[in-house]
């Protein structure tokens, strides 16, 4: 699997809890310090995002960064 197919897996499943939470990108982004574009671009696989802020993401949703990889490939 490339590169590209892991980072849209990993975007639908953070869009995936965002939307579970009921929370807007731009609420997202203000809880986790992230701007909303950037919350867009890893939702789209437009990025690959650090460590440090899949744990923000991980901790405001209260998921497991695990949930964001168990079976990606």
């Amino acid at each position: 699997m490339n590169e590209e197919t892991v980072l849209r897996r990993l975007g639908k499943r953070v869009k995936r809890g965002r939307l579970f939470k009921k929370l807007s990108q731009q609420q997202l982004g203000l809880v986790c310090g992230i701007t909303t574009d950037y919350i867009s671009k890893i939702e789209n696989g437009k990025v690959n995002p650090t460590i440090r802020t899949l744990n923000k993401i991980v901790k405001d949703l209260k998921i497991r960064v695990a949930d964001l990889f168990g079976d990606i490939s």
